[in-house]
């Protein structure tokens, strides 16, 4: 079975809250498609198709504007989380419209942190592209694993003032399973 690899650059827009020691969690934009109907119960056949842009696996960079590289910013978390399309009228999801919810009905729940640090790392520290997915060495390719509807979380903390509102950049590589990546 063939897959269809498709790239996206997509950008968050955040404000980093004043400090003195406020944490900010930022959730970066996956990509998405708009929720179908993927089949018409009492039927045979697909009204639309099953497949959607939330469904595809692959790897992501993060990439923060310049405005949030400074020392004041501290980078506590980077985690991944998984979304769950919430239940309709209590009778369950659009997947699965005769009853069967989805985990957690709803709620995104924590996958695996990919960083974690009480004391923070500060955001001018060459470790950071590491971090949010851009390897240091050769070869380079996406460093953030994600799986189907999956997103990516970061918690900054700030010590100064308000930063931004300024970009987060995130760059996908969806569609090739993530094995394949170094083999690539």
């Amino acid at each position: 079975m063939s897959a269809v690899r498709t790239q996206y650059v997509l950008q968050t827009t955040a404000t980093i809250t004043a400090g003195p020691a406020v944490s900010t969690a930022v959730d970066i934009v996956r990509p998405t498609a708009a929720v179908g109907v993927p089949y018409c119960e009492g039927t045979d056949y697909v009204t639309t198709p099953r497949q959607d842009v939330s469904n595809e696996s692959g790897m992501v960079v993060v990439e923060p504007a310049a405005a949030f590289l400074i020392a004041a910013l501290l980078l506590t978390n980077v985690e991944v989380w998984q979304s769950y399309a919430p239940a309709q009228s209590g009778l369950g999801s659009a997947m699965f419209p005769s009853g069967s919810t989805p985990p957690s009905n709803g709620q995104p729940t924590l996958v695996r942190s990919v960083f974690q640090s009480t004391a923070g790392l500060a955001m001018n520290s060459a470790l950071i592209p590491g971090i949010l997915g851009n390897p240091i060495t050769a070869p380079v390719f996406p460093g953030i694993e994600l799986l189907s509807n999956q997103f990516v979380k970061l918690t900054i903390l700030n010590t100064a003032g308000a930063i931004g509102p300024a970009i987060f950049t995130a760059k996908y590589d969806l569609g090739v399973n993530a094995v394949e990546y170094r083999k690539l």
